[in-house]
């Protein structure tokens, strides 16, 4: 064991001389999309995938396979679904790496993994406070103690007056350390992969990491002090990225991760959901059954499991 240890610290370039290197002459490659999968395992996705793009036996277990193509993956009834194909035909044409184990146990040091490959001490004690409703907050993408400013029904409103969205971001942005020449308590000291493309001189631009978002609907929610309806389908009025690295290297027009904001839908799904307003049941365009297009209902399994 100890010196599988070795290997990886010398393969990671941790310890000793690195003798070796991934492209013998010029790097091949020119743009890396990097996307992240929110709570989900490699077996879960790629489980049933037989061997990779290149034909080498891929090392994956089919009875975890729940978003696949084989049997794990069957509606409860019966019928045989395909319910990632964009991400399989995305595995098999740029790489299958059926190898990698992460280390995060939920969203708060998962997405620190993912973004920096290391969650700090902070974030791993923290985090169960937090998710155990033990009065901490969400700490860990570039907030530090950021209140939550939802309306709770029957609690009298966060903010004293109709608010504008200026005013609201600029309320989030105090909460935001890096953007105002403080230390972020939950930073690892070696940063995130945004840092390391600046330093490298490389472009980079994110979409949600990091950058939180207001809708149309948040704002209305916050002035009328009542939640925001589900879906919610109103289009971002503002966003700001948590760290300084990321100003002027995000979109300002894609949805930060919201659970009121639907991941995936069809034009036929939200055609279904439009015309059922009125008549009960109402058809939820994201998680229904009840309309025609097969599509949908693939992604309405998908959210539903998720």
């Amino acid at each position: 064991m100890y010196g599988f240890t070795q290997q990886v610290l010398r393969n990671n370039g941790l310890i000793g001389e690195v003798k070796s290197r991934l492209f013998t002459g010029a790097n091949p490659i020119k743009h890396v999309i990097y996307v992240i999968k929110e709570n989900r395992t490699y077996d879960q996705v790629f489980g049933d995938v037989s061997q990779s793009g290149g034909g080498s036996k891929a090392d994956g277990d089919p009875s975890l396979a729940i978003f696949g193509a084989g049997e794990a993956a069957r509606s409860p009834n019966g019928a045989a679904q395909n319910i990632t194909p964009n991400h399989r035909a995305l595995a098999q044409r740029f790489g299958l790496m059926d190898r990698f184990f992460v280390n995060s146990e939920a969203s708060a040091d998962g997405h620190n993994w993912s973004t920096a490959a290391f969650s700090t001490d902070y974030v791993d004690k923290a985090y169960r406070w937090e998710y155990s409703g033990r009065g901490r907050t969400y700490d860990y993408e570039g907030f530090n103690r950021l209140p939550n400013l939802e309306p709770i029904e029957g609690l009298p409103s966060f903010f004293a007056k109709p608010m504008t969205a200026d005013e609201v971001i600029a309320f989030q942005k105090r909460f935001a350390p890096d953007i105002n020449g403080a230390r972020d308590v939950a930073e690892p000291e070696t940063l995130y992969l945004w840092d390391a493309a600046k330093r490298a001189g490389l472009r980079y631009r994110l979409y949600g990491e990091f950058v939180p978002t207001l809708s149309e609907a948040d704002l209305k929610a916050i002035n009328t002090n009542r939640p925001k309806p589900y879906p919610d389908l109103t289009p971002t009025v503002q966003a700001f990225a948590t760290k300084r690295s990321i100003e002027g290297h995000f979109s300002a027009t894609f949805r930060n991760f919201d659970q009121n904001t639907p991941d995936s839908m069809t034009t036929d799904s939200y055609r279904a959901f439009k015309e059922s307003q009125g008549r009960p049941p109402q058809i939820d365009p994201v998680i229904t059954n009840s309309h025609a297009d097969a599509l949908s209902r693939l992604f309405a399994f998908g959210r539903l499991a998720g």
